[in-house]
């Protein structure tokens, strides 16, 4: 499964330690510099150019492989963290185009029309309040409770994943949000006995796109416009066997 390039860009952890490399190459060339000082045939001409360009031969190849070992390890990442959140991806998905459907389903005109996510929950909104039955709860508690157990299971790895510097502090506490935004929603379903108000399920949608936006390797799911044809899933969520 893909997210997209997001999470290529917003994953460089491991980078290499200008500073020190810098001040290793010049001082190493300070001391080539220090060796013209000296005859040429002079024992601390041939001392010191030997070693000023052994250090600055030495400093370049460590560098180099340095370079390699970061751009190794960011890749790592990368994969250890979209194979990490790729349920949690594809639960997500499927909510947002959930509302797509429950809109086709109450009318198909708008079948070919394309609408960001909170577009849709918008629409099926307006529709209730015109007086057009709701679809069940459970095909809206369903979906919440996928994410909660890709939640889940990205929840259990979690020392894994930050100790290896495969996830930031910061990228857990949004990833945690926004999942949660979406499946305590399941309350307002739960504990109401009449059906949800088409107004409640724009506040609730609402808040849980906030937390999409807020959150970079998800925002694209709140700002990208799909429709029943083209769902959100089939644009960012698919089999890595697809890719071979």
């Amino acid at each position: 499964m893909i997210l997209g390039d997001s999470m290529v860009n917003n994953k460089k952890k491991h980078r290499v330690n200008k500073f020190l490399y810098v001040s290793l190459f010049l001082l190493s060339i300070v001391v080539i510099l220090v060796s013209l000082f000296f005859a040429i045939d002079s024992k601390w001409f041939v001392l010191l150019s030997g070693i000023g360009c052994g250090s600055f031969a030495s400093v370049l190849v460590a560098l180099l492989i340095e370079i390699f070992h970061c751009r190794e390890r960011n890749e790592k990442s990368v994969h250890v963290l979209n194979f990490a959140i790729e349920d949690i991806g594809a639960a997500i998905a499927d909510y947002c185009d959930r509302y797509s459907y429950f809109v086709i389903s109450m009318d198909e005109k708008y079948k070919c029309e394309l609408h960001t996510f909170l577009e849709w929950v918008q629409l099926y909104a307006q529709l209730v309040a015109d007086g057009k039955p709701q679809v069940r709860k459970t095909y809206v508690t369903g979906a919440m409770d996928s994410v909660k157990e890709a939640f889940d299971l990205f929840y259990n790895n979690r020392v894994w994943y930050l100790e290896n510097d495969y996830l930031t502090k910061e990228e857990f506490k949004a990833i945690s949000r926004m999942c949660k935004s979406i499946f305590t929603s399941k309350l307002h379903y739960m504990i109401s006995d009449v059906e949800i108000s088409s107004v409640s399920i724009v506040e609730i949608n609402q808040e849980i796109s906030e937390c999409m936006l807020k959150t970079k390797d998800f925002s694209k799911f709140a700002n990208t416009k799909y429709s029943y044809h083209q769902s959100l899933s089939s644009m960012f969520v698919h089999d890595e066997y697809d890719d071979e």
